[in-house]
């Protein structure tokens, strides 16, 4: 089975009766159902582990498999890389909708330092390789008596030499074109295995846009003879679509190398390609150099004293009562003589200069505005 992109477990081949067992990759919860075939059953998961996230684990690298087919496509070997000897481990192979499987322990090589086995399933006469869909399950508990488990999905398919072909995983996101001329050997049937299994060492600050997948050739066949196209659908959204890249893991190294990616935004597919096989993933592209984020330097402003404005008050002082008392004397009338044979001469009004007394002078108060 696998979990698709809202988040249920698909399963393929299974039958109304059958038992499956659920583990969370913490393996913290667990559960196990009896299902119905053709409908969707729940299964409330319980806590199963508790004590995992209190586990004192002196490893830190990573835990992955590496899966190698037989060279004539009836065999898997495994290697299980990340754990320190002293644990006890076993592997399963289950083949989709047919009832094949194999079981093996795996035991801890001391030159490498990495588990080994190998799953031999028996296989009739009329099905003789492992081509089609399959599931793969390693459990066990590590030195400090702690429980692990990996899974995943896997694709087996038979390469024909000179001939071009297309190879497509198990959840249907990632697909391999191998061109005519694409394989090494003249061996007329190459295996090959194309495995969804769980995420490891993610890059530091990538956002995971797919599972990670492995692609693996038959034999010690590591790479191919000419470059072969790999694409990815993005699993999560396409928002930030010119910043996803494919990577490929460098277990020398151990370390994520991103590989030159192109975008093809109608199909919303990336691609690349390939000639060495190994682990794939599509994240968002990490920049090598983070560009800084501007630091604003606050100027303070200019300390300012506020001096309020003195209105001035004027004071007013108030005017004195004053009674002024004027005497008004009509100007004399003209004086008229009459004689005969004579001229009428009018005698000009007499103008009179008052006369200032300094005694009854009155002096107003002048108030002054600023």
């Amino acid at each position: 089975g696998y979990t698709d992109r809202t988040g249920q477990i698909v399963l393929r081949g299974a039958r109304t009766g059958d038992r499956v067992s659920v583990l969370s990759r913490d393996t913290v919860y667990g559960g196990t159902l009896t299902i119905n075939a053709g409908v969707t059953n729940t299964l409330a998961l319980v806590m199963t582990n508790p004590q995992v996230q209190a586990a004192q684990r002196t490893e830190t690298s990573p835990r992955y498999v590496r899966i190698f087919p037989g060279s004539r496509n009836r065999s898997l070997d495994l290697q299980l890389v990340g754990v320190s000897a002293g644990a006890s481990l076993g592997a399963e192979l289950t083949l989709t909708g047919r009832e094949i499987g194999a079981t093996a322990e795996l035991a801890h090589s001391t030159i490498s330092g990495e588990y080994r086995g190998s799953l031999v399933p028996s296989l009739p006469a009329e099905l003789n390789t492992l081509v089609g869909l399959s599931q793969i399950r390693i459990t066990g508990t590590d030195v400090n008596d702690q429980p692990i488990y990996l899974a995943g999905s896997m694709t087996n398919e038979t390469l024909r030499y000179g001939l071009s072909q297309s190879i497509v995983s198990p959840d249907g996101a990632l697909r391999l074109f191998i061109p005519s001329n694409g394989l090494l050997s003249e061996q007329d049937q190459l295996p090959l295995v194309i495995m969804e299994h769980p995420l490891f060492n993610t890059p530091n600050g990538a956002n995971t846009k797919s599972p990670m997948y492995q692609v693996r050739l038959g034999g010690s066949i590591a790479r191919f003879a000419a470059p072969s196209v790999l694409t990815i659908v993005p699993t999560d959204d396409v928002s930030n679509a010119e910043h996803m890249q494919i990577y490929r893991f460098d277990e020398t190294a151990q370390t994520w190398v991103p590989l030159d990616t192109n975008w093809d935004a109608e199909n919303l597919i990336a691609s690349t390609a390939i000639l060495q096989t190994g682990y794939f993933g599509l994240f968002t592209r990490m920049s090598d150099t983070a560009t800084p984020i501007p630091t604003f330097t606050a100027t303070p402003l200019p300390s300012i004293t506020i001096t309020p404005s003195i209105t001035p008050t004027a004071t007013s002082t108030p005017n004195p009562h004053v009674t002024i008392t004027a005497t008004v004397t009509p100007p004399p009338a003209p004086s008229l003589t009459a004689q005969p044979g004579a001229t009428l001469t009018q005698t000009p009004e007499a103008t009179s200069t008052p006369t200032r007394n300094p005694n009854k002078d009155i002096h107003l108060p002048i108030i002054k505005r600023d």
